[in-house]
């Protein structure tokens, strides 16, 4: 049986695309540019954009709020509407508002941390800033079940690199074949976790292309909760 579950943060235990779905429906509803497309659309622009700010975000080069009015100005750029810097911050203040007050955790996760906290150590591996992980933990209501937590920002290092899981191994006292992994996204915690030795568990809730079978177990979701557990632990 396995002595540690390492979980991913976003869209793993807090669900990050039910709150980012609720906020660019904000948008649609309040900006004529936004309502004009489609949403699927529009949350795929905005996903890329988030990428490419948010590396920004990791490396110290900009602050989140610098990084919220740039990914809204190009996001006007690219529905065609110019705006300036105290616009863009004004729809990133309330794309925020709309993310925050929908903020919860991912459909089933708590039923199985509930079934696994008895029986193991669990810790969370998350790529960001402390400020911002803290407060989703906060919302759901998840720290009974975290023994460890290690962010990247805090490292200074960031999944999918060997050193962020050799630092959380060390936290446990841990060697790689005594843990797993479950995380949704394929390059940040499954190639991660893989080339550490740690089992992978790939959360793909969206039935997305598996891009190698022998590098992780799939699931789809966290239903039913005693098989999902009796997954991770075994």
């Amino acid at each position: 049986m396995k002595k540690v579950v390492f979980f991913d943060l976003d869209d793993t235990l807090v669900d990050h695309r039910h709150c980012n779905i609720c906020g660019l429906t904000a948008m649609r509803k309040a900006y004529d540019a936004f309502g004009a497309v489609e949403l699927d659309v529009l949350e795929q622009t905005y996903i890329r954009l988030i990428d490419q700010t948010h590396s920004k975000v990791l490396t110290g080069e900009i602050d989140l709020n610098e990084a919220r009015a740039e990914r809204f100005k190009l996001m006007f750029a690219e529905c065609g509407q110019t705006v300036d810097e105290d616009e863009a911050m004004v729809a990133a203040d309330a794309y925020r508002a709309a993310y925050v007050d929908n903020r919860q955790p991912v459909p089933g996760v708590m039923e199985v941390l509930k079934i696994l906290r008895p029986k193991v150590k669990l810790g969370v591996i998350t790529n960001h800033i402390r400020e911002e992980q803290i407060k989703k933990i906060d919302a759901c209501k998840l720290w009974p079940y975290i023994d460890e937590l290690v962010i990247s920002g805090d490292v200074g290092i960031n999944k999918p690199d060997r050193g962020i899981f050799e630092y959380a191994l060390n936290k446990f006292k841990a060697k790689p074949e005594d843990c797993v992994m479950i995380g949704d996204s394929w390059h940040s915690d499954i190639t991660g976790a893989y080339n550490m030795g740690i089992n992978a568990i790939w959360l793909n809730r969206y039935e997305d292309p598996m891009p190698d079978e022998k590098m992780a177990t799939m699931i789809t979701g966290f239903e039913p909760a005693m098989l999902i557990a009796q997954l991770l632990l075994a």
